[in-house]
């Protein structure tokens, strides 16, 4: 399905965002049509050519121990705060503070990733690429159902 929004030089950026939150919300209610039950994330990002990829797999000729190298350096400095030392709440905090790992942002709200589209367009360079927003359905099952 193509859901492209073509940008119309002669439109201000709020114009430009309302018409992504109208056509957002067309396409998250025609989902809705067809499961009710459905839940969605959000991802934004600057250039529509870039891999769905965490930080972790962007490195180029990361050593093989990279990840587990620095985990084990963010538990020695105590990073996981009052936390238990479990690696996964490690890669959360590391995540939230910019280090790569390998899990990949999504917010389950749309403004929040239609921000990250537009937020590193200048710093990166991306002025003359197509940002993308990516909506990801989520099944939602209730618990003791297979």
């Amino acid at each position: 399905m193509n859901n492209k929004i073509e940008y119309k030089e002669d439109k201000t950026g709020i114009e430009v965002v309302n018409e992504i939150l109208i056509h957002v919300n067309e396409i998250l209610n025609d989902f809705k049509q067809s499961n009710p039950s459905q839940q969605f994330l959000f991802r934004g990002q600057a250039n529509e050519e870039w891999k769905l990829l965490p930080g972790l797999f962007r490195i180029k000729d990361r050593p093989i121990d990279f990840e587990y190298n620095m985990i084990h350096f963010l538990k020695s400095k105590k990073f996981e705060s009052d936390k238990d030392n479990d690696e996964l709440e490690i890669s959360i905090d590391a995540q939230h503070f910019s280090y790569p790992t390998r899990l990949l942002d999504v917010s389950y709200n749309v403004l929040n990733a239609l921000y990250f589209s537009c937020e590193k367009i200048k710093a990166t360079n991306c002025d003359e690429k197509n940002a993308i927003l990516y909506i990801i359905k989520v099944e939602m099952l209730c618990p003791g159902t297979s």
